[in-house]
């Protein structure tokens, strides 16, 4: 018995990664957004952007603390160092023995002004110590800090603006799948439709109510709408792969939408006139929210460089131990001598070739791109709100014009396949009624899908999405 179940649990253990790996993972809009935003390439590169200046921070900071390095050396010197020293023992020794009547004046050398060669040193040097040097005043140190603080600002406003290209690209892509599964879906029923009247007319036909061309007609009909849902099947694929690349979702494994067109409708009608009417600021858009932080940058950038005119004062302290002898291990020969020193260093900026001046007026410049962005971003801001209101407001109307046509043309369709079956229509009207009512279901898709992709760019153009 035990074995049985063994085999048992081991055989569904098999199994059950088969059939997972077959079933489509389902997901609503929302989720396709959420799993983007996790899983995109862009939202990875800009976060470590963001680690990145943090770790920046963290390295300018520590320039302004204490630095503090041991240092050892030693030296063998195969050959001591030469050096030529004046030759300041011969006159005093020549006139002592001169004064002693020791030698006459004709036995003193002339100086040759070569001097005396004289080696100082031993064999073996040996240095420890340890030193600290540390800023008390620097001015360009405070400015930088407080530029590249604002540069960690500005990469984190360049991630707001990856994660809202992110949305806009998965809602437009998610969009266009439910957009064909709805057109396939209409195409299905009227296959479903055409082909059980084809099957009530072959019934009709062999009883002789009806001629072979109106069967003919209706098969044409019914090939025709079966190549547009192959062309539906394709584009539908299509669509998916792009809705993959768009979250970063693996290109061999089956998705599927649980938002259709119908339930992002309903979703985005309960806000129709609050969309027409709101009101909106430029740094709702986290383009423009980068542009100010930017401009920001540049701004600090321009102080700091004003800053290095500023005298800089630093402090440092050092201490060391040195041994010299002629045998390292010898204990008898010289011990260790200490050294210390405290001290102040301070640097007065008085000319550097203008350098600064020159780095301050491309500051400047870049500044006044910058503003030129900013104002040219306000402009374009305004003509997508405005246009992207107007296209939603003519798309609202065409929706309901295209809604009114699609119910008449499905009641002249209702009406025209009752006449046939009742033996007073014809199929002619009934091909033209079938071919009409697809035309006017495709044309209501479409107007939806119009209605709902102006929704969200208008959100999108008022930085509400």
């Amino acid at each position: 018995m035990m074995r049985h179940i063994l085999l048992l649990i081991f055989g569904v253990s098999l199994v059950l990664p088969i059939l997972s790996h077959g079933q489509a993972e389902q997901y609503s809009l929302d989720e396709a957004i959420e799993y983007a935003l996790i899983n995109s390439n862009e939202v990875r590169i800009s976060q470590a952007d963001i680690a990145i200046a943090d770790a920046q921070i963290k390295e300018f900071r520590a320039g302004g603390l204490p630095q503090i390095n041991a240092t050892g050396d030693y030296n063998y010197f195969l050959a001591i160092p030469t050096q030529i020293i004046p030759d300041f023992l011969g006159p005093a020794v020549d006139g002592r023995l001169l004064n002693y009547g020791l030698i006459d004046p004709a036995q003193i050398m002339p100086p040759s002004g070569a001097g005396i060669p004289a080696q100082f040193g031993l064999r073996n040097s040996l240095t420890f110590g340890a030193g600290a040097s540390f800023m008390i005043f620097d001015a360009s140190f405070f400015s930088g800090l407080k530029a590249i603080s604002k540069a960690k600002d500005l990469a984190r406003r360049e991630y707001e603006q990856t994660e809202f290209e992110i949305k806009q690209n998965v809602i437009d892509a998610y969009l266009l799948v439910a957009f064909t599964e709805k057109n396939t879906s209409y195409l299905e029923a009227n296959i479903e439709n055409l082909t059980k009247n084809l099957e009530e007319s072959r019934a009709l036909y062999e009883n002789g109510f009806i001629e072979q061309l109106d069967i003919d007609r209706l098969e044409l009909s019914l090939q025709s709408l079966e190549i547009e849902l192959e062309k539906l099947s394709r584009s539908k694929a299509i669509s998916k792969n792009l809705l993959k690349f768009q979250m970063n979702f693996p290109m061999d494994a089956d998705i599927a939408i649980t938002d259709d067109l119908d339930k992002l409708s309903d979703r985005i009608a309960l806000a129709q006139q609050q969309l027409v009417d709101k009101e909106y600021t430029y740094q709702n858009r986290p383009e423009y929210q980068t542009i100010e932080a930017g401009k920001r940058l540049n701004d600090l950038q321009i102080e700091n460089i004003k800053s290095g005119y500023y005298p800089r004062l630093q402090g440092f302290i050092n201490y060391s131990q040195q041994l010299f002898r002629n045998n390292l291990f010898d204990g008898d020969e010289n011990g260790w001598f200490p050294n210390s020193v405290v001290g102040a260093s301070l640097t007065i900026p008085i000319y550097d070739g203008s350098r600064r001046k020159a780095q301050i007026s491309q500051a400047k410049l870049d500044k006044e791109k910058v503003m030129v962005r900013q104002r040219s971003f306000e402009n374009a801001m305004d003509l997508e709100v405005y246009n992207a209101r107007e296209t939603y407001k003519n798309a609202l109307a065409t929706v309901e014009n295209r809604k009114k046509n699609m119910d008449l043309a499905q009641r002249i369709y209702d009406t025209t396949v009752e006449k046939y079956s009742a033996g007073v229509g014809s199929s002619v009207e009934t091909s033209q009624a079938e071919r009409e009512l697809y035309t006017a279901q495709s044309n209501y898709t479409e107007a939806m899908y119009e209605l709902i992709t102006a929704t969200f760019d208008l959100k999108r153009a008022l930085g509400d999405l």
